[in-house]
């Protein structure tokens, strides 16, 4: 196993500009490549909707604005915040080989997207939330959106219960399984993808990431009581 997990590490970061080479070079076919192609394209369009509904909400929820100073530690944690998730996302959407031609996966996503997978989901969800933190964050004292700081108080802890959820049940249901290991990691692996680092990346950097947003980014008076933060986390759940 050891050597199995040595031979896809060596060669990370499998980064190079030309993606539909790289795919090809390791073994994928060109109806593979294609797949992953357009499952990339549809991902980065999907963070282009989620953040712009997200904005448009603003201007349609009436929210009361709440007074806060600007904290340059605060903003400094979520561009970082941000950037984390970023780096996981890009990982995941540029990384992670494309299913198998003819499989359930590609099945799956060339019927519905790459919006079916809850990996896709939580990190569209995270990274949507942490940027928007980020900007409410830095233009605080003259906001653009008047009612961005407190919509992203208001979704913290929800967007967390999500970023736990992922890495805990990529821990259960595949990096912990003997079967997803022998089926998916070690295959990929001989063939020279460094899936150890791309699952571990962009399935754990969300946890952490969650817990500095709630704890450190977010401002205590506007997440509001205890009880209602449990209500929304549970609802989520």
């Amino acid at each position: 196993e050891r050597r199995i997990l040595a031979m896809g590490s060596k060669w990370w970061p499998p980064i190079r500009l030309d993606r539909r080479a790289y795919w090809l070079s390791v073994g994928c076919s060109e109806e593979e490549t294609a797949t992953k192609m357009r499952m990339t394209s549809l991902t980065f369009a999907a963070v282009v909707v989620s953040t712009s509904l997200a904005l448009g909400a603003t201007q349609l929820v009436e929210v009361e604005a709440s007074a806060a100073e600007f904290s340059r530690g605060r903003t400094a944690l979520a561009v970082t915040n941000a950037i984390a998730v970023t780096a996981a996302w890009a990982i995941d959407t540029l990384g992670t080989p494309p299913p198998g031609q003819g499989s359930d996966p590609q099945v799956v996503t060339s019927t519905i997207g790459p919006l079916a997978y809850f990996t896709k989901q939580s990190l569209c969800i995270q990274l949507t939330h942490s940027w928007l933190s980020a900007l409410a964050e830095a233009f605080v004292a003259d906001p653009p959106f008047p009612a961005l700081l407190p919509l992203v108080h208001l979704v913290a802890c929800p967007v967390a219960v999500v970023a736990f959820s992922l890495t805990l049940l990529f821990l259960k249901l595949n990096w912990f399984e003997a079967t997803w290991r022998q089926e998916i990691l070690y295959p990929w692996l001989q063939r020279g993808v460094p899936m150890d680092v791309i699952m571990l990346v962009c399935h754990i950097v969300s946890l952490p990431a969650a817990v500095v947003d709630v704890a450190l980014v977010k401002r205590p008076h506007l997440l509001g009581s205890s009880s209602a933060v449990a209500r929304r986390s549970v609802l989520v759940v």
